[in-house]
Order: structure tokens, then sequence, then C-alpha cells
């Protein structure tokens, strides 16, 4: 817990989530008395190794209010929107609060890493912000050589807004005529696509926070059932 409390944003030590199971997890921060705040710099982990430390898919800064209850804090503007590795920067209308936490949403397949977070009163005014649609990444894993099959990596992010939701899904927008696709988790990100039949198929991985979207497509060409690029 120490670790991202330290004043040091080099790499270790970090707090990290790995081996919680939760597809969210929180860092909570005791000021020690109620003070007010109106920034925070979150510093992510990332160990840049499959199945590791990545930045969030998404991240969202809350305060304890007087009555004990957390709220997320007021127009919150992120620099840079999604979030990274290392520096993100969030401003917001000043709250008073004697607690301050971040909730991580992880990526799929990772786990979330904070190497330090720091509050500041400012007393700066926070710029506009307005939603964004999720950022979507995705490409076919050159490495996966299965029969058939391939193996489609996707990352997702999103700014936490309006309402702290993101959703993926994969679906295939062109195919071969009678020619199927079978994801295997067509709600992860990540996930194997299978095919019954040779030719080219178009494949789309499209992100969501319930009010605006985003996608990404990948080519695949099945020469042969045993076989595809």
């Amino acid at each position: 817990m120490a670790g991202a409390v330290d004043g040091f944003t080099i790499n270790e030590p970090y707090w990290g989530a790995r081996g919680s199971g939760n597809s969210e997890d929180w860092y909570e921060l005791d000021l020690g008395r109620r003070r007010t705040v109106d920034d925070v710099r979150l510093h992510f982990y990332s160990d840049k190794r499959p199945g590791g430390y990545a930045e969030p898919a998404l991240y969202t800064v809350q305060y304890q209010d007087a009555d004990g209850q957390w709220q997320d804090v007021p127009r919150p503007a992120k620099s840079p929107t999604y979030p990274r590795a290392n520096l993100n920067h969030v401003r917001f209308k000043e709250v008073t609060t004697g607690k301050l936490r971040v909730l991580l949403r992880h990526r799929d397949g990772h786990t979330s890493g904070l190497k330090e977070i720091q509050a500041y009163d400012t007393a700066a005014r926070p710029p506009t912000v307005r939603n964004q649609p999720p950022q979507v990444e995705a490409w076919r894993d050159t490495t996966y050589t299965r029969p058939g099959q391939v193996r489609l990596t996707g990352i997702v992010k999103d700014d936490g807004l309006p309402r702290r939701t993101l959703s993926a899904s994969w679906r295939a927008t062109d195919a071969p005529d009678d020619g199927t696709v079978v994801f295997d988790t067509p709600q992860a990100s990540t996930t194997v696509a299978r095919f019954t039949k040779a030719g080219t198929y178009t494949l789309e991985l499209t992100a969501t926070d319930g009010t605006l979207s985003s996608s990404k497509r990948v080519v695949v060409n099945v020469e042969a059932l045993g076989t595809a690029r």
C-alpha cells in the first residue's frame, strides 16, 4: 500500500491488484484530516508483459463526503483523456474531504498497478469536459498459429464518462458465402476466432460507454481451414 504514496514515481515500489480476481479494484488515500482538493495525479504501472500489469481500461477519482459516502469528483478533466502508463492528471471542481480513492477497471487480461497518487489544492478552475467515445485498438496475434483459428488482441479504454460503464464485443461484418465465425468470448477484447470456410473475413471490435461507441476492424484471410493469415 505504501508504495503508491512514497513520493516517487519510478517503477518500484508500486501497489498492484494482482490476485484479486475482480474486474475492478480501488486504492484509498487517507488525507489525515478534511482538506480541500481539486487536483489528483496518478502514475500507473505497466510491465509491458502479456497478462501482466497495465494501465486500466478506465478509472474514476472519488471522494468521501461528510456522510461517509463515496462520490465521483465533479466535472473531472483528464489529461490524457484515456488512461496511459505513467502520469495521468485529473482536475476537478474542488471538494473538501478526508479521503480519496481511485476506482480502476482493469484491462481485459491484465491487472492494474499504481506507482504513485498525489493530491493538491491548486484553486484553479478545471477546463470544461465532454464525454468522448471509447478508444479501440485491435489486431491479429501473429504468434498464434492453430489451424482454422486466429487470436484477436484488442485494447479498449474510456474516459469514464458519463456513467463509468464500458463494454466491448466482436462480430463479423463480412465473410465468404456460407462462412461462419465463432468467437470463444465475443465480449472480451482479446479472444480466439474460429472459421468454418476458407476466404476473407472482416472482424470488428466495438466498444461503448452506453452513449458513444467506436470500432476497429481486422481483416483475416483464411486460405484453408488449416491456415489463416
